[in-house]
Order: C-alpha cells, then structure tokens, then sequence
C-alpha cells in the first residue's frame, strides 16, 4: 500500500515518500525527479519539468508488453516502465527491484504536482542555483 508523504526543504523543495514499504521507490525518487528547476530555467520557484516529464512518459509510451524503457534516471536510480508497470531499480544493485501498477502511481505523483503548484512560490531558488551566467559585463 501506498503512504504518501510530503515532506519540504529550502534546500530540496518538496519531496515525496511512498512509505516504509517502498524503499526503492523512495530512493529512485528522491534520487531521479526534483522540484528543484531545472539548470537554466528562468525561474526563482519551484518546478514542476521532472515530475511533467515522468508523468508525460508514464502516461504516453509504449504499453508493448516486455518492453523496458528508462523513463527517467538519477545518479544511481532509475524509473522504468514496462507494460502497465513501473519499476524503481538501482543502478549498482544498492536495493533489490520494486515494482507498482501505473494506476496507483500516477495519482500520487498528480498530488506531488500539486503540492508543488501550490507551494512553489513559497521558495525562493538563488540564482547561483539557477546558473551561472556565461558573461559579466562591467
């Protein structure tokens, strides 16, 4: 069963928990999609592009059945989706494969999205974070 938890940084934005059943999930998540915005991205809030891009290619690629595909990749996770499932998995064997139905995955990282339109705007991201401009002129 999933237990979703939320849980806010200023250093991390807002990060999801599936529960102390789902230790994988909880490290391929944490490891692979941020609310964080992404490198260049002109924004000082929180954003919603990684959780949009899993979402996006959860709901949209190939449902062909034994077919992997990598949705998404951290440094030592990564989400892949096969058939009507996704499996959170360790790239060096750190813990061993999970696996959840998309149906009961996508309505948790719908939530996670909305806590981060929601909230996002109470973080203030530096622009240090951002990017480091190319040029000073002066």
């Amino acid at each position: 069963m999933i237990e979703p938890e939320f849980s806010q940084s200023t250093s991390r934005g807002i990060e999801l928990r599936l529960g102390d059943h789902w230790p994988g999930f909880n490290e391929a998540l944490a490891d692979s999609v941020s609310t964080m915005p992404h490198r260049g991205e002109a924004t000082t809030s929180l954003s919603t592009y990684w959780l949009d891009l899993l979402i996006g290619r959860l709901e949209n690629w190939s449902d062909e059945p034994g077919v992997e595909q990598s949705v998404i990749s951290g440094n030592t996770t990564e989400l892949v989706k096969v058939g009507d499932f996704v499996i959170a998995r360790s790239l060096y064997e750190l813990f061993d494969d999970e696996r959840l139905p998309i149906v009961d995955l996508l309505p948790v990282l719908g939530r996670w999205r909305d806590q981060v339109t929601t909230n996002g705007e109470k973080f203030a991201i530096p622009e240090t974070y951002r990017r480091a401009p190319f040029a000073v002129e002066g």
